[in-house]
């Protein structure tokens, strides 16, 4: 576990990284100095730039799909309320014009906003409507 930079480096090393973040009256920026501190006395200032630029990376990619997601999600929501609402669908239907709506959208990250935001009744057909087995005798 931890970050790449301390897989080759003494347990002496990895032991002053650690305790840098153990201590809790430290604010983020004078955590940012003491890690930067660490590295150059380590001989790790690349890798742990690197590091840094890579998970900056990774949050504004983030930031910018939640952002996106957020602004397509109204429409999801519409199109999924409108297969709620249209009454002429068998359940089975529904079901799976609501999962193939799902399915189309374009992030990951709407298809899980979708599915946290529709009960999961809208997944399942309370009748197998494609089952014609179901013939009941009176």
């Amino acid at each position: 576990g931890g970050p790449s930079f301390l897989w080759n480096v003494t347990r002496q090393a990895r032991q002053e990284y650690y305790k840098i973040f153990q201590n809790k009256t430290l604010t983020r920026a004078q955590i940012q100095t003491a890690v930067g501190n660490w590295s150059t006395s380590y001989n790790l200032v690349a890798e742990v730039n690197d590091y840094n630029s890579n998970k900056q990376s990774q949050k504004t990619e983030l930031r910018a799909n939640v952002t996106v997601a957020v602004q397509q999600l109204p429409t999801l929501i519409t199109q999924l309320n409108a297969i709620d609402d249209n009454l002429n669908l068998t359940p089975s239907q529904a079901a799976k014009e609501t999962m193939q709506t799902i399915h189309n959208a374009t992030l990951p990250l709407l298809r899980d906003l979708a599915f946290d935001v529709v009960p999961p009744s809208a997944f399942e057909s309370s009748f197998d409507d494609d089952d014609d087995s179901s013939d009941e005798s009176s």
